[in-house]
């Protein structure tokens, strides 16, 4: 179904950290941009169309002056800042972009897992990986972890009761059994499958001994509060993209933390440029326009390129993820950032402004890897997502 409104009167209010937004609608209506968090009521009067990331939660407080508003967009893979059930009882359109950021965010955990394989000098393969949450970002992870041939353990009891035919085993046999643990679930507060506070205080004391724990689904999915209160007993290590709070994060639990990035996992340019793609197709859809812009056409072409002499081996793939993304770096500019920050209002801007000027990250397909002789190298760094330049 399309609705016909003519552009010379459509009014499109944008926040102003979506990529391409002027570039893609600017034709169709007249373009405002705000800051996400400072969208508010009395700017959606006259509004007919809402295009948001994360920051800013639609719902029936925001939308009360929005009577003309008919579409609503979030370019963001997560929904859980929308209420969905009060933009239906409006008739009013709501698109996201799911699978958007799953690459970017299956790549940073990627990153991290060998921060820590350096760090401690273990060997990655050897090491039991388990998935609490297999949407979209989870699955695409699972792909990229079985191709370095990991031992993968997944848990998503939404899913597995949908009658996915994966092998699913319970979170209390995750915890006991898996030495690094990432995190991939929607947050959900009111069924018995909740995930608010899934990663209590018990089940924090109750991971095995040296667990690694990566968090970049949602803050709330681990109680911060188990930390402040000084009951944490067991000794396991913690990576953080995502807090209870956010922007006004508490700095106290970063003492508890190795790695901790401001809710940029799925940060890089083409998980970005993919969002705002796909509610630029959405909207030419539903209003019945012509698209200008096909994805690849947005996206830079400049690549880096990476030599690899002979076989693949797993120290050669810790180089080359490093040097596709050095995980380490963007949080050691972070913690340096809230070193000089005093009050919880100032940690709140330079969490927003991070990510606001956020570098140009881009994804392990802008890597061109060459000197690889192999068929089975080649196709291994293809299924991870690297450009392969064969037999260069």
């Amino acid at each position: 179904m399309s609705i016909t409104v003519e552009t010379d009167s459509m009014k499109i209010l944008i926040d102003e950290n979506i990529v391409h937004g002027r570039k893609l609608f600017e034709d169709y209506g007249e373009v405002t941009f705000k800051p996400g968090r400072n969208i508010k009521a009395e700017d959606l009067k006259n509004i007919d169309v809402l295009l948001v990331r994360s920051v800013t939660k639609v719902d029936e407080n925001l939308l009360r002056y929005a009577k003309k508003i008919k579409f609503v967009g979030s370019c963001t893979a997560g929904i859980d800042h929308i209420d969905i059930n009060y933009l239906m009882s409006k008739n009013i359109a709501f698109f996201s972009a799911p699978g958007s950021n799953k690459i970017a965010v299956s790549e940073y955990v990627l990153a991290v897992i060998m921060y820590y394989g350096k760090k401690y000098n273990f060997n990655f393969t050897d090491k039991v990986i388990g998935l609490v949450g297999m949407g979209n970002v989870g699955s695409y992870l699972y792909g990229l972890l079985k191709t370095l041939n990991l031992n993968v353990l997944i848990c998503d009891p939404l899913i597995e009761k949908k009658g996915d035919h994966r092998e699913f085993c319970d979170i209390e046999y995750i915890c006991e059994n898996a030495d690094i643990i990432s995190l991939h679930c929607s947050l959900i507060h009111d069924t018995k499958f909740s995930s608010y506070h899934l990663f209590d205080l018990n089940r924090l004391n109750n991971l095995k001994a040296n667990t690694i724990l990566i968090n970049a689904s949602r803050g709330d999915v681990i109680d911060e509060g188990a930390f402040l209160g000084g009951d944490i007993k067991n000794k396991f290590h913690l990576t953080l993209d995502v807090f209870e709070n956010e922007p006004f994060i508490n700095k106290k639990i970063l003492s508890y933390v190795d790695l901790f990035t401001p809710h940029i996992a799925g940060y890089s340019v083409e998980g970005k440029i993919k969002g705002s793609w796909m509610i630029y197709d959405d909207f030419c859809g539903y209003f019945g326009y012509d698209k200008k812009y096909e994805f690849c056409e947005l996206l830079p072409t400049v690549k880096k390129d990476f030599f690899i002499d002979g076989e693949v081996n797993n120290k050669k793939i810790m180089q080359l993820i490093e040097f596709a993304y050095n995980v380490e770096k963007e949080s050691s500019d972070f913690s340096k950032t809230l070193c000089i920050t005093k009050s919880k209002n100032d940690i709140g801007k330079e969490f927003d402004l991070f990510r606001k000027n956020y570098a140009q990250r881009r994804e392990f397909s802008s890597i061109c890897v060459r000197g690889l002789k192999k068929s089975q190298d080649i196709n291994k760094l293809k299924k991870l997502g690297f450009t392969v330049l064969e037999y260069d």
